[in-house]
């Protein structure tokens, strides 16, 4: 049985919404496609779509100015079979990033970021 991995579900979520958009005529992107920062003026806000994911499965850390997003679970399923699933996402940090300030939390399948700006020196 293939269970297929985050990546692969991700990879058809998104090629369906854009499908859609295209078919509607649309301009908008889906809100988790891609991941990048939105600047929203005092902080610095990303989401990044999830799944199912539970916060003690995901890991967000950041090195040499770069946010990395790590997730991996393992679901077992009644009927005895279970899949393992990994994702790992990397997305840069803005110019001004405070990342000593940064805050995360989950919301509707979404890893939802917040990073506050550095003041100017």
């Amino acid at each position: 049985m293939h269970c297929p991995t985050l990546d692969e579900q991700l990879t058809h979520t998104i090629h369906h919404a854009v499908q859609k958009s295209i078919e509607s005529h649309s301009e908008r992107l889906p809100h988790y496609y891609p991941s990048a920062f939105h600047d929203s003026g005092i902080q610095y806000e990303l989401m990044h779509y999830v799944g199912a994911m539970k916060p003690e499965e995901l890991s967000l850390t950041e090195h040499d100015g770069v946010l990395h997003i790590d997730g991996k679970s393992h679901v077992e399923y009644k009927n005895g079979s279970s899949c393992d699933y990994q994702f790992s996402q990397r997305v840069p940090l803005p110019p001004q990033s405070n990342m000593k300030l940064m805050t995360s939390y989950l919301k509707n399948g979404h890893v939802v970021v917040v990073v506050p700006k550095s003041e100017k020196k």
